[in-house]
């Protein structure tokens, strides 16, 4: 039991540094990663989390299945949390990834530039 509890503790280290380290190789910006943990752990922190304590505090109190009020609130309170957790993801994906893109775009004013060809030119 000892032997397979050290084994799991390892290999659960070896995952994460391993996808800690091609994060890191991956995204060179600190501010990425930093603006992706914020808006995951933010959200996980005033959603989720609650959601999950009362749930398991309903259950342990209740010797027994969840009353359906509980349930009720404790479902709305978790997707909530995801959706917000998703909105918050994909806003600084937009951010961290295509912003820097449609800029190579623009000019310093924000303008898209437009090549002129020999028809606009008339």
């Amino acid at each position: 039991m000892e032997e397979e509890s050290l084994f799991q503790s390892t290999a659960i280290t070896v995952i994460l540094v391993v996808i800690t380290l091609v994060t890191s190789l991956l995204i060179p910006d600190i501010e990425t990663i930093l603006n992706l943990s914020g808006s995951t752990m933010g959200a996980f922190i005033c959603f989720v989390l609650p959601a999950v304590i009362v749930m398991r505090t309903a259950i342990i109190q209740a010797k027994g299945p969840m009353t359906i009020s509980t349930l009720f609130s404790v479902v709305i309170v978790l997707a909530v949390g995801i959706g917000m957790m998703l909105a918050c993801l994909y806003q600084v994906s937009f951010v961290a990834i295509l912003q820097p893109w449609l800029w190579q775009f623009s000019d310093t004013q924000g303008d898209f530039l437009v090549e002129e060809t020999a028809d606009t030119m008339d």
